[in-house]
């Protein structure tokens, strides 16, 4: 708590002494003291016995010791807490409710105390109490003083009415109106500090005590006096606690606005360490995949620089056909890509015989587009540029990767990081199958299509391209998702026509495969 001087604290709630800020608060501690023992000095026995029933209500072990019969009541009520006051209050209540329900007899301590008409004040006190305590916590971190001095002038108030046979509605009705329009104090502990509610919640203070101690001179007085005082105009009291609700309003008003903000801090709090912790997790299955030194940003690097590589081969040649992502996306046999449903898009070719030599084929400028058209719309796409050493091993894994560190959040519930995890972690059964089915996992967690492009599983000419296409296969068949593969591939090194029923297992419902051959052409 920082600075103190004369009780005076500063607290985020309020950076400035709040006697420096608000004169009224500073009054408020002046004339306690004098108000305090102006009441005191005229009191009558029973109100006395009341007071000290209050101050004498504290628990055991809560009263700091100095508190005996030699201290008087106005010492007395300055030290005890709004706590003990609302305890009190509460325990009151309590006896009453039990007297009600038959559970104790009226004769109950307590409870025999009150008429049947004042009962309904000691409950709309309790309730008032329990809506106030916010603000007396609040403003108590600007002057400790302000809990005993909220704490006595509200016990004053208490037994004054309920020394009062009469039924006084005026009272209950105020104290209704402020408990239904201030919030609870656990609104307070949900929001930051903030000084400009701070600066309400000290005005609101001050009004609750005027209208108090207000409240508390008028029900002093002789049923006589009162009645002179309240005909032909509204109670004083009333008028103040009428003047209080635009305060009040801008409390509430300001704690639902800065809820608000506490929610969205809190939800972009929670957001940020799950998507942390989504991470973590798939930092951790990547230690299980078989990836080496691969990393995503880096694929996608080479994609940038193997499609400029492409452009010099092909886009710039104008004695030859070239393939743009439009041109392919407008062939009747390409609709199945765009078209619902799961399905592997095998394209295959052979380069214009002029440049038959070329390792690279026509038909990969067109998948390094469609992959990178996928990634700039923020598509679930995963892609390989194989070359001579790629495996279908290598392939799985790195799909699998791509996936998990696109959308982390899919192994964010427990039992579906632990399934990807136990399948990449089996070294037992076959390296090959639980990639496999791991893709098949990861796949079937995402919430929109997923798409794979395979540019050219053949330049292995060591691997099997028929297993390639298999898996792929396997995966649209399996998935409860959608998946749409494009495998590109040179016909020159391996062709699909002539190992089709070695490549489709029986079973395989035939429109998960589409084949198309589009050789280069002179033009």
């Amino acid at each position: 708590m920082a600075n103190q001087a004369n009780g005076s604290m500063i607290s985020p709630w309020f950076p400035k002494a709040v006697a420096l800020t608000n004169a009224s608060m500073q009054q408020i501690l002046l004339d306690h003291g004098s108000f305090l023992h102006s009441q005191l000095f005229s009191s009558n026995g029973k109100l006395i016995k009341v007071l000290h029933r209050i101050v004498e209500s504290k628990k055991p072990g809560s009263n700091d010791g100095n508190a005996d019969a030699a201290v008087d009541l106005a010492m007395r009520l300055n030290v005890m807490s709004f706590d003990e006051l609302s305890a009190y209050v509460g325990n009151e209540v309590t006896m009453l409710k039990c007297s009600k329900s038959g559970l104790e007899t009226r004769r109950t301590q307590g409870a025999h105390r009150y008429s049947a008409k004042m009962e309904k004040f000691v409950v709309e006190f309790d309730r008032f109490l329990s809506a106030y305590s916010g603000i007396v916590e609040i403003v108590k971190l600007a002057d400790a003083q302000y809990g005993g001095i909220a704490a006595a002038t509200l016990s004053l108030l208490f037994s004054a009415v309920t020394m009062k046979s009469k039924d006084e509605e005026a009272i209950i009705s105020a104290m209704r109106h402020i408990s239904d329009r201030l919030p609870d104090f656990r609104t307070y502990q949900k929001i930051y500090p903030d000084p400009s509610l701070g600066d309400m919640l000290a005005d609101a203070y001050r009004d609750v005590i005027l209208l108090s101690r207000e409240a508390t001179v008028y029900f002093r007085g002789s049923s006589f006096r009162r009645s002179l005082r309240s005909m032909g105009k509204p109670l004083q009291f009333e008028v103040m606690e009428q003047n209080m609700r635009e305060n009040f309003n801008r409390i509430r008003l300001k704690c639902e606005s800065l809820l608000a903000q506490r929610v969205d801090t809190l939800v972009e709090e929670l957001e940020e360490m799950q998507k942390r912790n989504d991470m973590n997790l798939v930092m951790l299955l990547r230690n299980t995949l078989p990836l080496g030194d691969y990393r995503v940003e880096e694929a996608k690097k080479e994609l940038t620089s193997y499609r400029s590589f492409l452009e010099a081969k092909f886009d710039k040649d104008r004695h030859r056909e070239s393939l743009g992502l439009g041109d392919f996306q407008q062939h009747t046999d390409a609709q199945c890509w765009t078209s619902g449903g799961s399905v592997v898009f095998v394209l295959s070719g052979s380069n214009d015989s002029g440049i038959a030599l070329v390792s690279e084929s026509w038909l990969s400028p067109m998948a390094v587009d469609l992959t990178q058209d996928l990634l700039e719309r923020k598509r679930v796409v995963a892609f390989e540029l194989c070359d001579e050493r790629s495996t279908l091993v290598d392939i799985l894994a790195r799909l699998i990767y791509q996936l998990l560190e696109q959308n982390p959040q899919v192994v964010r519930k427990a039992d579906d990081g632990r399934d990807i995890e136990q399948l990449l972690s089996n070294r037992k059964s076959d390296r090959q199958e639980n990639l496999l089915a791991a893709l098949i996992k990861t796949v079937n967690l995402q919430k929109e299509p997923v798409f794979v492009v395979l540019n050219r599983p053949e330049m292995n000419q060591e691997e099997d391209v028929g297993e390639v296409i298999r898996a792929m296969l396997s995966l649209a068949k399996e998935t409860t998702g959608e998946v749409k593969v494009l495998i590109v591939q040179r016909s020159e090194l391996w062709d699909l026509d002539e190992n089709r029923y070695s490549v489709v297992p029986r079973g395989v419902d035939q429109k998960l495969l589409r084949a198309v051959r589009m050789d280069q052409r002179r033009i």
